[in-house]
């Protein structure tokens, strides 16, 4: 999913129970509950999801 309101987009996944990732492009996270991966680029957030095993 790609959102436009970072803290509710992430609130939105925690909420049906999916893990999240944002992407920073630097900036600091100043949204509510922080979500699973932080990535500074996409292909960052990609990697991070790649590596996750369940």
């Amino acid at each position: 999913m790609v959102g436009d309101a970072a803290h509710l987009d992430v609130a939105a996944g925690r909420a049906v129970g999916v893990r999240t990732a944002w992407v920073s492009h630097g900036q600091a996270w100043t949204g509510g509950t922080a979500p699973d991966v932080v990535a500074t680029t996409t292909l960052e957030a990609l990697a991070a999801c790649a590596a996750v095993t369940v």
